[in-house]
């Protein structure tokens, strides 16, 4: 088994080096006050559907969360998860599923997925890709498949006794998610994909006015100095939403466009 533990992205390799805000600071600029949202999500790697809405359970073979969480969700029930260490649980039927979830994008609310035809695969070719690397596991039986992910059998076979049972009532009266998306785990071979998490970027940047302008600590504007896009502060912080498509580079589109515009005047 491949155990894939959380990493950074950044592209190019050393690009991001911050020299921006060094040039800021060398002329008495300032970082925006409070906490940089770290851009931390579950899509980089992991194992096929890891991020859909079938059981998950930690590394003591438990059921812990609502599934039907968004990204933003999915990355805190993998950050705040003993040993960074999530499974997503499904059986024999998992891609006939996928089809009738109410959320089937975590990536952005979209209802398309990331199956998407075009893209050259099935969710069927992307598990069994997943298997050969080791992200996702498979067994015959809930035993083997707790062996796989090196989970305690017990633990495993109890949450999936009682997740089953929810699903037969139709109602999470555990966790409260959505009972559209309660399917039984009951059909071998069942299978076992890892969240795992990438940290993009943190978005945070330059303390700046209204107009662009980088200002001090004491929110004074520097004269001739803008910063706009990821550069710029005081946009987010705390947490990135995933809920608006779009939001950052939309940000430094239009963002952009204001600054030039007023420049040109």
């Amino acid at each position: 088994m491949l155990q894939e533990t959380a990493n950074s992205v950044y592209t190019p390799e050393g690009a991001n080096a911050g020299d921006h805000v060094n040039m800021a600071y060398w002329v008495g600029g300032s970082m925006q006050k409070g906490a940089a949202a770290a851009m931390v999500h579950p899509i980089m790697g992991g194992g096929a559907c890891g991020t859909y809405a079938f059981m998950r359970v930690n590394k003591d073979g438990k059921r812990f969360c609502n599934e039907d969480a968004p990204l933003p969700g999915i990355t805190n029930a993998y950050m705040t998860s003993p040993g960074h260490v999530v499974w997503t649980v499904m059986d024999a039927d998992f891609a006939s599923e996928l089809s009738q979830m109410t959320l089937l994008s975590q990536y952005s609310g979209s209802t398309s997925g990331p199956f998407d035809p075009t893209l050259g695969y099935t969710p069927e070719e992307k598990m069994e890709m997943c298997l050969e690397t080791g992200a996702s596991v498979t067994g015959e039986t809930l035993e083997d498949l707790a062996a796989a992910m090196g989970v305690p059998a017990d633990n495993l076979a109890a949450a999936v006794a009682r997740y089953n049972e929810l699903a037969a009532k139709g109602a999470d009266e555990d966790f409260g998610k959505d009972a559209a998306n309660l399917f039984p785990i009951a059909r071998p071979p069942f299978y076992a994909s890892q969240v795992t998490a990438a940290l993009l970027t943190c978005a945070s940047g330059l303390n700046v006015d209204s107009s662009m302008n980088v200002c001090s600590a004491a929110g004074e504007a520097i004269p001739g100095l803008y910063a706009v896009g990821n550069a710029a502060g005081n946009f987010f912080s705390n947490d990135y939403p995933m809920v608006c498509p779009g939001i950052s580079h939309g940000r430094c589109l239009t963002l952009g466009y204001v600054l030039g515009e007023q420049l040109a005047r």
